[in-house]
């Protein structure tokens, strides 16, 4: 098992977001959590993330996470190629390379602020990626990319997380199918 939620339950104030939901992530599966906005998906994501600490129930992961937030939160006074090597010791022609298959390859030396929207969602996720870990999260990944685009990030998505665990978070089934993943309805706190 790579990661499982046992009987989480999430309220904020008298309002009830997640309850007594129970999950199991394996090993080098690939699970689209499909829900609108506003549904508490991202709470959800927070939870597994270990990055929302008041909930009822438990969360257990094997191995590290890499998360990928539904926000950049790109390093404004970092170069593209230094936002993504600042996340791993691996060799920097590697980051360059991955860059380079999302479309970034003439980027590299440019700061978030000369970046399109679509960049730098592209740059959050080169960084996810190119963290060294079992467990891929992506929150709202393909935000701001054209089709084209989407099809592109989506081959890289895949190829870089052969062999891990991957969860989406996303609105869109379509997303979802790009990469290949079992498809989980969230409704109004419980999975379908």
């Amino acid at each position: 098992m790579s990661i499982s939620l046992r009987n989480i339950t999430k309220r904020f104030g008298k309002k009830t977001v997640i309850e007594n939901l129970s999950l199991d992530f394996e090993s080098d599966s690939r699970t689209a959590i499909v829900a609108f906005s506003g549904s508490g998906k991202t709470t959800l994501f927070r939870i597994m993330a270990g990055l929302e600490k008041r909930f009822e129930g438990e969360v257990i992961h094997d191995g590290k996470l890499a998360l990928m937030f539904q926000e950049d939160r790109l390093f404004e006074k970092a170069t593209v190629l230094e936002n993504v090597t600042a996340v791993s010791d691996k060799p920097k022609e590697e980051a360059v390379k991955l860059l380079t298959e999302l479309g970034l390859g003439d980027s590299l030396h440019l700061f978030p602020t000369a970046l399109s929207g679509g960049m730098k969602r592209r740059v959050a996720l080169a960084r996810a990626l190119f963290f060294d870990a079992q467990n891929v999260l992506l929150d709202e990944c393909f935000t701001g990319l054209d089709d084209d685009t989407k099809k592109q990030t989506a081959e890289v998505i895949n190829k870089y997380t052969q062999g891990k665990t991957l969860i989406l978070i996303t609105h869109s089934r379509e997303e979802a199918r790009l990469l290949n993943c079992r498809l989980l309805i969230f409704e109004k706190g419980f999975i379908f």
